[in-house]
């Protein structure tokens, strides 16, 4: 088809349909003003020409905003375009002009509408430019939107006196479009709870090399542990960037656990119970005995952790843990906290045979990750007891004595 570009008479704009695999391609061809574009998406594809209208001179000399042509696939399904503009800021009330608009267009058979006009172009007193939003609908009142379709806006667009040309995007969204569910993203660091059975004064850790080595008393902080220390480890302050491996403790003896939820005694907003936890815990003091959901981590949980960023508090003896139901006891001293990221999770051998994995890490600095967004190991597993399921293996995908919920 051709279409005539509103711009100037006689620049001819000629539109061809081609293939590509599964997708429909939209190359428009233009002698004058026009680059050779083309265009693939997944699904269906639309494309929408914009051309500017003519405007009037002289004692008027605004902008106006039309629709010069289209070619799409859907027929005359998509005879009708919405288009919202308006002006980053208000022009001076002494032009006569319009700074916002929304204008329902039919099209005709090649796509043309008629044009907005009196509109603020940017030059006006103060500058400023233009965002324009579009929608494709099936009836003329633009009432009924084809929802399956969305187009690109345009924005911080400098819209000139006279003739003005955009080039619109529209396309079809997934077939799955309608089972999406808008989710908020979590956060790549997740906090987790460590007691002595992971890091102690005296305690185990391999170095990068497999070489094993002791913690010291000043390492963990044990010298200044306090039920509100949350300095970060010496060890690990002085180690950023080093690699070393972590022991996990033993089945029914852990020494990582997921808090899964913040109670609401501690804040109804779950991200503000967490940072008073971290940050003013004396004020809980009297909620910390009995938390529901502090999970012990086996095998399973510290493999699904594999990639993950972490900010630990480390607690300077046992965190006990009640099952059935499930909570732990989070009061007494805390050395402090620590960062890392967790690169591998491997099965420990020549220990007691209820080991639990050795966890390999990349120290990373606690007063930078720790002060950033948290999220909670919502769906760490659950054992059912302190013995089943005796799970050691990283490896090992059996379900049998976990329960899986998020809570």
């Amino acid at each position: 088809m051709q279409i005539t570009d509103a711009r100037e008479p006689g620049v001819r704009v000629r539109m061809a349909w081609s293939s590509c695999p599964q997708l429909q391609m939209v190359r428009a061809l233009g002698e004058r003003h026009m680059q050779s574009r083309a265009i693939c998406f997944w699904g269906l594809t639309l494309a929408l020409l914009a051309g500017g209208a003519c405007i009037s001179v002289g004692e008027d000399d605004t902008s106006s905003y039309g629709i010069g042509g289209s070619s799409h696939p859907l027929g005359s399904e998509a005879g009708y375009l919405s288009v919202h503009g308006y002006r980053s800021v208000q022009a001076d009330a002494r032009y006569q002009c319009s700074n916002e608009f929304f204008a329902c267009l039919a099209m005709d058979g090649e796509g043309r509408t008629l044009p907005v006009e009196s509109l603020c172009p940017s030059s006006y007193t103060p500058e400023g430019t233009w965002t324009f939003e579009y929608q494709l609908w099936k009836d003329p009142y633009c009432e009924e939107p084809m929802s399956e379709i969305t187009c690109e806006k345009h924005e911080d667009e400098w819209l000139g006196s006279g003739h003005n040309t955009n080039h619109v995007k529209c396309y079809e969204r997934p077939a799955d479009k309608d089972f999406e569910v808008d989710i908020e993203p979590a956060p790549t660091t997740v906090f987790l709870i460590m007691d002595e059975d992971a890091i102690d004064a005296g305690g185990e850790y391999f170095d990068e090399y497999g070489q094993e080595r002791i913690f010291s008393s000043r390492d963990v902080n044990d010298d200044i542990a306090d039920e509100d220390q949350r300095r970060q480890l010496r060890f690990f302050d002085y180690h950023v960037g080093q690699v070393i491996y972590l022991f996990s403790g033993q089945v029914g003896d852990e020494g990582w656990f997921a808090l899964k939820r913040v109670p609401r005694h501690w804040d109804m907003d779950w991200k503000v119970g967490l940072s008073r936890f971290l940050w003013n815990p004396l004020a809980l003091a009297d909620y910390l005995d009995e938390v529901p959901f502090v999970t012990p981590l086996r095998a399973r949980g510290l493999a699904a952790l594999k990639g993950r960023t972490i900010c630990a508090l480390v607690f300077d003896s046992d965190v006990s843990v009640n099952y059935d139901p499930l909570y732990g006891d989070l009061s007494g001293e805390t050395l402090g906290l620590i960062a890392f990221d967790i690169l591998d999770v491997e099965q420990l051998f020549g220990y007691s045979s209820g080991s639990l994995p050795k966890v390999k890490i990349r120290i990373r600095d606690a007063d930078t990750i720790c002060r950033k967004d948290l999220s909670l190991f919502r769906d760490a597993p659950e054992p059912w007891s302190s013995s089943v399921p005796y799970d050691i293996d990283p490896w090992c995908t059996d379900d049998e004595g976990y329960t899986f919920v998020i809570r």
